[in-house]
């Protein structure tokens, strides 16, 4: 029985890291961008420093919607929508990956975020974004629920 139950942990495990893996949000960004660029509209960010790395928020100045984009070791490896409000940012859980946790990190660096100020892009210019090394540090919050405090 014990080793039946450690097959079935092992063979979770390799799963769940196979589907993690297919995720690539580097290309998913690669490609955001280059559209924001071929679009020809500037764009508008912010950016702090998090525990793992950085967490960038971005909007075109034509479009309804932005795009958090959270990045570790110079990677991203997480993306969700944004959609602004007049009294609240909304994010599209469907599009973030992970669990509470992960959804309730990123709402917690969109908050953060909000509260910075914004830069104006050219088009030209918006894949430097990714490079760029704030000045401000998002505050890591885990959820309640989680941490247990």
């Amino acid at each position: 029985m014990r080793n039946r139950i450690i097959l079935i942990v092992i063979q979770f495990l390799l799963v769940t890291n196979a589907f993690g893996q297919a995720v690539d949000f580097d290309k998913f960004a690669d490609s955001y961008l280059a559209g924001l660029e071929s679009s020809e509209t500037a764009v508008l960010y912010t950016a702090c420093t998090t525990q793992a790395g950085k967490a960038v928020l971005l909007f075109s100045l034509d479009a309804k919607q932005g795009r958090i984009l959270e990045l570790k070791n110079g990677k991203v490896i997480n993306t969700a929508p944004v959609n602004i409000t007049r009294q609240s940012a909304s994010i599209d859980l469907s599009e973030t990956q992970g669990g509470l946790y992960t959804y309730t990190v990123i709402e917690n660096h969109v908050k953060d975020l909000l509260d910075l100020p914004f830069t104006f892009v050219l088009p030209e210019n918006v894949k430097s974004i990714l490079t760029f090394t704030p000045s401000h540090k998002c505050i890591d919050k885990p959820p309640k629920e989680i941490s247990g405090t």
